[in-house]
């Protein structure tokens, strides 16, 4: 027998011999009982006895080799990204973001179906520009303070966090309070203009092309400005001059920035008695108290009781200072420029998490961007030219325009308000029907480095496809 002809051997590496060494286990088991485990019809269950592994990977896996031509199943996570993949940063707006949570909270309050990773992608890439595979978009889910919550049955729900519901719940009575009261509302925040934007889509001709798109950012504006229901805040506007052009503008402010601005051109211009809202971006939430860590020196331990009354000194061991410290630190924190603006009888509420949606300014700045991009036919404007689009755009504002934002910003507060008491019966009616299991942790799930080829596949069986109860 020639050397070619000879069968080809291979290697059967560790985990396929267990695999098989835990059949022959389980076969021989079998032969001494003189009986099967499982009736021969239930295929899944005697896949897994004899394999070892959950029904939900058989089931897996059963999907896989019907949707296979050849047979052949692919490791999970080989997955090589393609070179037009790795060029798509995962960049979603704060705005894609609202839809993204309304569309997971759709699935609760209008089908009442559990919504899956595998249900919502389709539907989040029909809404909205969304070129990534699942694993992103359980990214952006936990971004905005979702999370799985597993019950007793092994299932797992996808809910918002309990601490985000709180205080948007806080956050709705609130306003509404001051609502009533008939005093003035402002909201403030900022926003970048990059010399490259330009409408995605514009008339060509084959004799004349149309816009290019530049991905270069030569030029960078940050905006900062407030406004209400009657119009911008009149002197209040600041527009500057980023001193980078790449990544995101949060990353471009800062607090020295943000709190000049507050004190030079907010407060100075705000009426008697208003409400400023804001979010919680970083420097905007300096803390007026710094409290010291067990990770910090004994000299700023020490210098922070001692302003509480408290008597200690230098000869004190970190153990003994660190739970006076957690016994004398503020309940609740508190910012810095929330104290200074409620020092001139101003009221500072801060917005819940990730809910751009009832900020009023972030409509204004979507109106500021669409003036300046329908300007932009180059797509690379000088600075001199990108400033006087930036005033021109917030200039065209009117109080009218104004009016409209805040009224949307009401009719959301609303949704939200009658989304989360609909929401949160239905999820106790889940819970009930799959068993909760409150002290089972959830960190598996929400590992971003899990692969798309599992992760989701046991909240995505067959019981999850039917309504929820009523």
């Amino acid at each position: 027998m020639s050397e070619n002809s000879r069968k080809k051997s291979f290697v059967v590496h560790s985990e396929a011999r267990t695999l098989i060494g835990n059949i022959i286990r389980k076969c021989d088991e079998e032969a001494l009982e003189n009986s099967s485990k499982f009736l021969v019809k239930q295929a899944t269950k005697r896949a897994a006895y004899y394999t070892g592994k959950s029904e939900s990977l058989i089931k897996r896996i059963r999907r896989q080799l019907n949707e296979s031509d050849q047979g052949k199943l692919a490791t999970p996570g080989k997955h090589r990204p393609t070179r037009a993949e790795n060029n798509r940063t995962l960049f979603v707006d704060d705005f894609d973001k609202c839809v993204i949570r309304n569309i997971v909270h759709d699935f609760y309050k209008t089908e009442k179906v559990v919504p899956t990773i595998r249900k919502l992608l389709p539907i989040v890439q029909n809404k909205i520009h969304f070129p990534w595979r699942e694993s992103s978009l359980r990214k952006v889910l936990k971004s905005i303070g979702f999370k799985w919550r597993k019950c007793r049955s092994k299932r797992r729900i996808l809910i918002e966090k309990p601490e985000i519901v709180n205080w948007r719940y806080k956050y709705l009575i609130e306003m509404k309070a001051l609502r009533e009261t008939g005093r003035e509302i402002f909201y403030l925040d900022e926003t970048w203009i990059d010399s490259n934007i330009t409408v995605k889509k514009c008339w060509q001709s084959d004799e004349i092309f149309g816009v290019q798109e530049n991905y270069s950012a030569g030029n960078r504006l940050i905006v900062l400005h407030a406004g209400s229901a009657s119009g911008f805040l009149s002197g209040a506007k600041l527009i500057y001059r980023a001193g980078i052009t790449t990544g995101d503008y949060h990353g471009q402010m800062n607090n020295v920035n943000f709190e000049k601005w507050v004190k030079e051109k907010l407060v100075p211009n705000l009426p008697p008695n208003s409400i400023v809202v804001m979010d919680n971006a970083p420097y905007h939430s300096v803390l007026a108290e710094k409290v010291p860590t067990k990770y910090s020196v004994k000299k700023d331990m020490i210098d922070f009781l001692q302003k509480k009354g408290v008597e200690c000194d230098m000869t004190m061991r970190k153990e003994q200072l660190v739970p006076l410290i957690q016994l004398h630190k503020p309940r609740e924190k508190t910012f810095r420029i929330d104290k200074y603006i409620s020092s001139f009888n101003h009221t500072v509420i801060r917005l819940p998490p990730y809910m751009c949606d009832l900020n009023a300014i972030e409509y204004a700045w979507a109106s500021v961007k669409n003036y300046v991009r329908s300007k932009n036919c180059d797509g690379n404007l000088c600075l001199k030219r990108l400033m006087e689009l930036a005033e021109e755009a917030v200039s065209t504002l009117t109080g009218a325009d104004w009016t409209k934002y805040c009224e949307k910003v009401v009719e959301n507060e609303k949704m939200y308000w009658q989304n989360d008491g609909i929401i949160s019966d239905v999820i106790d009616n889940i819970t009930i029907s799959l068993g909760d299991n409150e002290d089972e942790s959830s960190s598996s799930s929400d590992n971003d480095e899990e692969d798309d080829s599992g992760s989701d596949d046991e909240e995505d069986s067959d019981d999850y496809a039917r309504p929820l109860p009523e």
